[in-house]
Parts: C-alpha cells; sequence; structure tokens
C-alpha cells in the first residue's frame, strides 16, 4: 500500500477530489506551523492519502503515504509522521474530524 512518488497529475487530481479529512495533526515550533491530514472520500475510509501541509514555508503540500487496501494504514502514518516531529521539538495536537 506504500506509495511514495507519484505523477503530478496524480497529485493534482487528489487535491481536486471532494475529500474529507478525518485525523489532522496541527503542529508548531515557534511562529512555523504544520498540519498533517488523513484524507479520503466522504465516508469512505479507503483509498486514503496523508496530506502534509508546510504553509508557512513556502505553502509546500505533499502526500507521502497512499493506501488502497489496508483500513488505518494513514491513520498510522500521519500518527508516526506527527511523533517523528514531536520528537524533534514540535508540539502537536490532534484533532478528529466528524464525517458527515
Amino acid at each position: 500500500d506504500l506509495v511514495r512518488s507519484r505523477g503530478l497529475g496524480d497529485v493534482y487530481k487528489r487535491q481536486a477530489m471532494n475529500t474529507a479529512s478525518a485525523d489532522q495533526y496541527t503542529c508548531q515550533q515557534g511562529s512555523i506551523t504544520r498540519v498533517i491530514a488523513v484524507e479520503h472520500e466522504p465516508n469512505q475510509p479507503l483509498p486514503c492519502s496523508v496530506r502534509y501541509e508546510k504553509p508557512d514555508e513556502g505553502n509546500a503540500v505533499s502526500f507521502p503515504w497512499h493506501a488502497n487496501n489496508t483500513a488505518g494504514f494513514c491513520e498510522e502514518k500521519a500518527d508516526y509522521l506527527a511523533e517523528k516531529l514531536s520528537l524533534s521539538g514540535w508540539a502537536c495536537e490532534k484533532k478528529k474530524k466528524s464525517h458527515k
């Protein structure tokens, strides 16, 4: 299920999808914010992607992980990335969003 590099067309396609975010972390270090979110179609746990945003660093957005078959994979990877940032001195807060 791990897909690290995808074509640019794929990234643009995913950004245009009507996605819902389930788990989201907001991480801060000083005045810099980073956002980690699990995205998927509304009311569908799969496929999913982990969206990693750096709004204070050129508004960079990447999708480091994607899963088609394994429920919980994206949530685990989002938790992993937030933990990695926390160990590097970032303060991360998790928010769970409801699906409607």
